[in-house]
This record gives structure tokens, sequence and C-alpha cells, in this order.
């Protein structure tokens, strides 16, 4: 058994031969002088030196000890590299233009590379037999380890374009794991210079990146992105694989194929179970002690600290993916049309406003009734002139819909400038009778880009969800706040989706900051069907959700309060209780 895993880690790797006069150096001392001369002061050039020279090192005969030293000296500046080219690739909207495209491709093959120099580690120093040499243990546990990181570190920076993950990845994790196993050395703890206060296992860097494919990162900013490493690979020590496929797990691990972890639905076969109940326990705890979903709750187990936080929101939302049942609450059904989508919160107010920019929309409130200060009106004034005049408004095909909302994708999106957690405002399109309804008013809905995916080309993948099939535009007065008095902002009160929901919310722009005094101004109703109050102070408010793009905010008039919140009682353990805390 131990020699078909072992033959398992060899799949794939280059063919090598021996080393030249000219070829990459072999030796840790030689490679510790040409790493030295290397220009760090042109990234592109010291980028090529070093991806071009971990390749050639994977293609030579290395004694083990030595290619395991080299590694160890190239990781650094392939680390500091790689953090500088980042830099083109962080804080972009999507799609991403085709020269940044393709530095994210060599980000990702960088860790590629160093992952098969560890994966030849392994099977070098296991040579030939497949079994740990005596008193090597510690050396290939490291080596072992290492690979893991950078396989999972590779599949992060495919999250962090929104980028589909290469063929074989999960294969090669699947393999190493269950090698590691046959071995004794998947739970063996190791120390990595790059992961400071943290110690890894190759098990827990595992774990770490099922838990991260199972919240599907296509949904998270990319700054949750790379805080949910650090804090899935802390909070791994929660979690365990069952690989024998017994237990309560709701993740299914098919070790022989190239897959992410599946949800559990009466599969049969020879699969591992990854149980997170530990997990969903421990973060529900936590979320729970926090006053309101802004609060940042940080990771601690017995493997470290995280270097990033999350919020409770986030959390909340990680909590549903890890304790997902397997059954969908809204059920997809196919679709095939078109759909007019526009992004933006100041897009979405012009759009249901029956395209009145927010300069015009204020005047209106001044001519109804409504008193407003010249300080007002100038805020609302340079809202509308830094906008652009006319709404981009583009065009996308409908895959699949629920109840909750909609799969799409746009087939060039490169005018598109997208962000997980976008307000945007959608309406149908029909295209037989478009042309004669050119002009009339159109019903927008409310909605948030929940994730993207890139796919060929400049087309893009995403879902979105519905947050309200009917969205009246109002302005927002701030009475008092850090923004000082009488400042005006665009929002929304939305309609619940179904019966079942609470009343209206208030959709603000998230700048607006949620303790301070605020009044909905509203024109009054069209149709004249509805008698409007057209000024109401808020008695208080309660955050819902805040994507970064905008705030969701239940709220309390005078004679209406707010109910109170259900209190969430989860049993605690005496001996959580003081990391529970210190990690509010």
């Amino acid at each position: 058994m131990v020699g078909s895993e072992y033959a398992l880690i060899q799949a794939g790797l280059p063919v090598k031969q021996r080393p030249g006069r000219d070829s990459f150096p072999t030796t840790s001392r030689a490679v510790k002088h040409w790493i030295e001369a290397l220009p760090l002061a042109n990234s592109g050039a010291t980028a090529r030196l070093l991806y071009n020279g971990i390749k050639e090192l994977n293609q030579l005969e290395v004694d083990a000890g030595q290619r395991l030293e080299i590694l160890e000296q190239m990781r650094k500046p392939m680390a500091t590299v790689a953090s500088s080219m980042e830099r083109h690739v962080i804080n972009q909207p999507l799609p991403l233009p085709a020269q940044k495209r393709q530095i994210g491709s060599v980000i990702r093959d960088f860790h590629r590379t160093l992952a098969d120099g560890y994966r030849i580690c392994v099977a070098d120093l296991c040579a030939p037999r497949g079994s740990v040499p005596f008193l090597r243990g510690r050396v290939v546990s490291m080596a072992l380890a290492r690979a893991m990181t950078h396989l999972s570190a590779l599949l992060s920076k495919c999250y962090l374009i929104y980028a589909e993950i290469p063929s074989s990845i999960w294969q090669q994790m699947h393999q190493l794991i269950a090698f590691g196993r046959a071995q004794h050395l998947h739970d063996k703890v190791v120390s990595d210079p790059h992961l400071k206060g943290i110690n890894i296992t190759a098990e827990s860097v595992y774990i770490q990146s099922m838990l991260i494919a199972v919240a599907n990162p296509y949904r998270l900013t990319q700054r949750e992105i790379v805080d949910l490493e650090g804090v899935a690979l802390v909070w791994a020590a929660h979690c365990q694989v069952h690989y024998d496929g017994t237990g309560e797990g709701q993740f299914l691990v098919d070790p022989d194929a190239d897959t992410p972890p599946q949800t559990a639905r009466g599969q049969e076969g020879n699969f591992w179970r990854l149980d997170a109940s530990g997990l969903v326990k421990h973060v529900q705890a936590n979320v729970n002690l926090c006053a309101n979903p802004d609060a940042v709750i940080m990771a601690r187990s017995r493997f470290g600290q995280s270097p990033g936080s999350l919020t409770a929101g986030v959390l909340s939302r990680l909590i549903t993916a890890w304790d997902f049942s397997g059954e969908r609450t809204q059920p997809r059904l196919p679709a095939g049309y078109p759909m007019d989508v526009a992004l933006g919160l100041h897009f979405a107010h012009q759009l249901i406003s029956e395209d009145r920019d927010f300069n015009e929309f204020v005047r209106e409130l001044s001519g109804g009734g409504i008193e407003l200060s010249d300080r007002e009106r100038s805020a609302a004034w340079a809202q509308a002139s830094g906008d652009s005049s006319k709404p981009l408004v583009l065009r996308a095909k409908v895959l699949d819909q629920s109840l909750g909302g909609y799969r799409i994708v746009w087939e060039d999106a490169e005018a598109l400038r997208a962000r997980v957690g976008e307000l945007v405002s959608l309406t149908t399109v029909d295209e037989d009778d478009e042309e004669s309804m050119e002009g009339e008013p159109r019903d927008w809905m409310i909605g948030v880009l929940r994730w993207l995916k890139g796919g060929a080309g400049n087309s893009l993948e995403g879902g979105l969800q519905l947050l309200s099939r009917r969205a009246e535009p109002v302005a927002v007065r701030i009475l008092k706040g850090v923004e000082g008095s009488q400042v005006i902002h665009r929002g929304f009160l939305l309609d619940p989706l179904d019966s079942t929901q609470p009343g209206q919310t208030l959709l603000v722009p998230s700048l607006v900051e949620s303790e301070a005094e605020l009044e909905i101004l509203r024109l009054p109703d069209p149709m004249g069907m509805e008698e409007r109050r057209l000024c109401t102070p808020l008695e208080e408010v309660r955050l819902l959700e805040n994507s970064g793009s905008y705030k969701q905010l239940a709220f309390g008039v005078r004679g209406q309060p707010l109910a109170a919140e259900k209190p969430q009682e989860t049993p605690l353990d005496e001996d959580e209780l003081d990391e529970i805390f210190s990690s509010v």
C-alpha cells in the first residue's frame, strides 16, 4: 500500500538530468551567492530569474538534502517578488486586463514550481522504497508540509483573482496527505519562517485548503480571502478528517479525484470525511459575543494566532457554509434569457428614480415641502456632478435562477468594473419588445454581487443575491454624526422579499456611520395611492450587513420600535472562555 502511495506523489514530476557546466547552481553555498547577485531593484528581472531558476532546479539531479536547503533559501526572495507583483492585481475591479491576468498566472506558477520542488524532496528522501529513512522523519515532515503549503497558496492566488483552479492541484494534495498518513507524518508539527506565530502540520494545511474551498471564496472580497487564509489555518485545529469515512462530517473527499470536498448527499464510495462541527460551534460562540456585524474577531488555537481577522458578519456567512446541510432552501431553475445589470449605488438610485440624478432628486424634495439647507443642496450637487451622467447598463445572460437570486454571465465584461459586495440594479429584458419599450420606465430590482469567477478572455460569471424586488429611492440626512450635521446621501427603502421577513429596511452608502442620527427624506407617492410621511427621523437602527459598498439597516421610528433580537444561546466549555474573550 505504501508503495502505491509513494508512486502517486511522484506522478507528473519532471524528468531529472545531470547538471551541466552552465546549469543552475546545485549547492546551497553557490545558490546563496546567486541570490545575493539578484537585481532586486528590478522586480521583473528578478522574478524571471527566480522562476526559471527553480524550474531548472526541478529538472536536475541534486542531492535531496542540498535541494531542500536551496528551496528554503529561494522561498524568501520569491515571496518578496510575489508580494510586489500582487499589488498589480489587488484592489482591482474585474475582469482584470490581459497583462494583469498574466501577472496573476506568474504568481500562481511560483507556488506550483516550489510545490513541485518540495514534492521532489519528499520523493528523493524516501527513495527507493518509499519509506522514511532513520532519523529523517523531521526533514521529510518539513518537506511534506512545505509542498502542501505552496499548493494551498496556489489555490488562494487563484481565488484572489477569481480564476479557475488548474487541473491536478487537488489530486496532488490528496496524494501527499495519503502518503503522509501512511508514514505517520501528516500530523507532525513544523515551523515556517513565513508564518510567524503559527505552527503547522501537513494536515492542518490540508484542512485550511478545504475550509476555504467549502466557504466559496469567490463570494469574498480580496481582503477577506487574504485574511481567511490565516484564520482557516489556525482554526483547522477545531476540525477533523475521518480517513475511514466514518463520523458526522458533512463534506466528502474523494482521494482518487481531482476535486475539492463535496457536500454529502448520500453518495457511495471510498470517501474521506471532513468534520467542521467543532469549528462551527467555536466560531458561533465568538460571533454571539459581538455587538454588531462589524465587530472584529481574531483566530487563536493550539497552532497559534492568525495574522489577520474577520468581522462577525463575514464569519456568520462562513458558518452557514461550514455547517451546510446539503439542501438548498430555494431550488435553482434553468434560465437562458437576457438581463440588464448596472453596478453601484449611485447608478441604481438614478435608474430607479426614472433617470433623475441626485441633484435633481434633491431639488424635487425641496419643492415637495422638505426644508433643505444650502450645505445639503451643495452636497447633493457635488455628488451628482462627480458621477457619470448616464448609468452604465450592461447586458448579461441568466444561466439559472432561484427565488433568491440569479447566476449570470457577461460574455464581454471589458467595460465592467466589478467587485464582490457591489450593489447592483437589475431588470429582465424582452428582446422582442425592446425597441417599442425604449424610453418607457423599467422595473428595477436591487441586489448584491455575491461572487465572481473569471472565464475565458473577458467573460465574467457572477452570482446575484436579490435584496428587494421593490426599492424606493430616498435621501438620507445625517442629523448628528461623525460627518457633522446636515449631510445628505442617497438611500433606498427596501421592501422584504416575502411576507415572512420583517418590514422595510434602509440601504445607505457604507461610509454612513451606523451610530449616526438619521432621517429619511421621501418624495410623495407619484401614483397618489400612498400617504407618506416625507421626513422620518429614525429612533434607532441596527446594522444587518456591511458589504463594503453599502450598509443595510433595520430601523425603528417613533411608535414603531425595533423588535428585540432573539438571543442565540450556545453552550460554552469553561476552558474555551479565555480564548473566546481574547479573540474578540
